[in-house]
């Protein structure tokens, strides 16, 4: 699939989950749904998501969340599969009504900047509970819909309308498509950690500050809003190389569970097993989870400070050098190394899990600094000074890098290189005019 090509709107899809055959599902559900049961388990599925991912979405877990038996989930919901998927199409459905209500109240006139600026950040406040929890689910779809092929007409519906109300949102106030699509796809990048590090309050204040200085920059006023948050001190970037041999190979099958599979699937058990390691010895060096995927994540955030290669002799011409970028988030690299398509794959997972565990969000701020700056670095180099980007320049390349990459990821197998290479030169060309042509 070429980016920009999406396949239109699906009408069949709805919040209610597939009809089994014979075609008298929906109705029975609708009748099961008077008493607000359905709705009710949906608000419970909804959380346990944003919480736990999809692992935490069982028949049981949700039964006692929403204080019935195991056996209403299936009555209201269906199997696992289908009950996976009315959970993503409710909060899809939750998200067009929150964004419906939010445009109708903008009205049909012009929007100067900063009153869209303004908007939005009283729609992230007044929406932070149920907002905040939808946009997790979100992100889990996402995660979700690269390996679940079932997934991906949802996703693929609720990008495009995402896409399509920042389009009409950012038209209100004069801006091109192109100012859309860059926060579209930033946003995808790097929402979920500004929500968790700033609440709604911090994600708004980012959403002002970048919206004004993309559409007017201002001297000295370079920084993305999460460069200047304050770290908690001692939950910083301080990993190194774990001790002793068995310790290694631990950290080794987390970060290789972690890039197969995703966040949920490390546990204690299943990365003894993949170490090839006594359950006894995991828990020695680990005492929680949590400890294994912090240090998963710390040994992989050393490998991506080598992501960007080092300053060449003879720098390659621009198009050479962004298809080289292009190639390195979206195609596969064998021998399990941490780069190219792995990267992409851990950071989206890196997010999420920053959202459930704030101690690794420095970690994560960190690493989406670094990358900034090693990528404004290799462009330097590239280009030359007259047409270096900006610090706040390079960071949203950065991000847009990453968002776009797994949107891709997420809807293609595999991903069309060229066309996001293309996509980032327009990106680039527009944040810098005086960017020589590739």
């Amino acid at each position: 699939m070429k980016p920009g090509l999406i396949p239109p709107l699906d009408p069949s899809l709805s919040e209610s989950p597939p009809a089994a055959a014979g075609g008298s599902a929906p109705s029975r559900t609708a009748a099961r749904s008077q008493d607000g049961t359905r709705e009710r388990l949906i608000d419970q599925a909804h959380t346990l998501l944003a919480q736990g991912g999809l692992k935490a979405l069982s028949v049981r877990n949700l039964a006692a969340a929403a204080g019935l038996s195991t056996s209403a989930v299936p009555y209201h919901l269906g199997d696992k599969d289908s009950l996976t998927q009315a959970v993503f199409l409710a909060a899809a459905e939750r998200d067009r009504q929150a964004w419906a209500q939010f445009r109708v109240s903008l009205g049909d006139g012009g929007l100067p900047v900063h009153a869209l600026a303004d908007a939005l950040v009283v729609q992230a406040l007044d929406l932070s509970s149920r907002q905040g929890t939808i946009e997790l689910v979100w992100y889990e779809l996402i995660h979700q819909a690269r390996h679940t092929p079932a997934l991906r007409p949802i996703l693929t519906q609720w990008y495009e309308e995402r896409r399509g109300r920042y389009r009409d949102l950012f038209a209100l106030a004069g801006l091109p498509t192109h100012i859309a699509d860059i926060m579209t796809h930033y946003l995808v990048g790097d929402r979920s950690t500004l929500l968790v590090a700033g609440g709604a309050s911090g994600f708004a204040l980012s959403v002002v500050e970048n919206i004004r200085h993309l559409c007017d920059p201002e001297e000295g006023r370079g920084a993305l809003w999460h460069e200047r948050l304050r770290r908690p001190g001692g939950a910083g970037d301080d990993g190194g190389e774990p001790v002793g041999e068995t310790e290694r190979r631990i950290v080794a099958a987390a970060v290789a569970t972690i890039i197969d599979q995703g966040v949920a699937a490390v546990t204690h058990r299943a990365v003894a097993q993949r170490a090839g390691v006594s359950l006894s010895s995991t828990t020695y060096y680990f005492r929680s989870r949590g400890d294994i995927i912090r240090r998963a994540f710390q040994f992989i955030h050393e490998e991506l400070r080598r992501e960007i290669p080092a300053v060449h002799r003879e720098p390659p011409p621009l198009g050479m050098f962004l298809r080289a970028v292009a190639d390195n988030m979206l195609t596969p690299v064998e021998g399990g190394r941490i780069a190219g398509r792995n990267t992409t794959h851990a950071m989206g997972d890196f997010a999420l899990e920053a959202c459930r565990d704030a101690s690794l969000v420095p970690l994560y701020l960190a690493f989406r600094q670094g990358r900034g700056s090693r990528i404004r670095a290799a462009l330097d180099h590239v280009v030359g000074p007259q047409a270096s980007l900006s610090p706040f320049q390079a960071q949203i390349v950065s991000t847009w890098m990453q968002g776009r990459a797994q949107i891709l990821h997420a809807m293609d197998d595999p991903p069309d290189v060229d066309g996001y290479a293309t996509e980032m030169i327009v990106l680039m060309r527009y944040l810098q005019p005086a960017m020589p042509k590739p």
